[in-house]
């Protein structure tokens, strides 16, 4: 049986057709990948801007974090302060010698009452040592900072009353 023969205008028609098909299926992949390039864009605008907004809102709460420890390294000196003693006793505070205005105090080395104007906690430095207000002075003695020598009686006495230079760190 003979081979049937194609004629060679079916064949280019046939041909040009399936170029068609395929030029056309091609050109709708361009145009999906020139709509899905311009929404990468898009998104890429919009990571930028948001990454914009959280470095603007990260630098703020460092510049924040900042100025707190800048407040906290400040500092105020007092000079020629009257620095006196005291022991947590009853006979030299109250009924409860070992509770200060600010908190407990007892068998602590690092304890000192305060002025008023000075808050509680702050850090002050007298002798080249670091001391917490953690109490107040009477009123009748306000003005002078008062270290707890805690049960050392002997301690309290002998350092007796001294006036030095006070740094207190706002």
């Amino acid at each position: 049986m003979p081979k049937p023969k194609i004629k060679p205008t079916l064949f280019i028609i046939c041909y040009l057709l399936l170029v068609c098909i395929l030029f056309f299926a091609i050109h709708i992949q361009e145009k999906e990948i020139i709509k899905l390039q311009s929404k990468r864009i898009e998104l890429l605008k919009i990571v930028n801007k948001t990454n914009t907004i959280i470095i603007e809102e990260l630098n703020k709460i460092i510049n924040q974090q900042i100025e707190k420890i800048e407040k906290k390294q400040k500092t105020k000196e007092i000079s020629n302060a009257t620095i006196t003693a005291f022991n947590t006793v009853t006979w030299q505070t109250d009924d409860t010698p070992c509770l200060a205005k600010f908190g407990y105090i007892c068998n602590r080395d690092d304890v000192v009452a305060c002025p008023r104007d000075i808050p509680a906690h702050t850090k002050v430095i007298i002798f080249n040592k670091e001391y917490e207000c953690m109490d107040w002075t009477a009123l009748k003695y306000n003005g002078r900072f008062d270290i707890s020598f805690d049960k050392d009686i002997q301690g309290a006495k002998e350092f007796g009353k001294k006036y030095t230079k006070v740094i207190v760190k706002l």
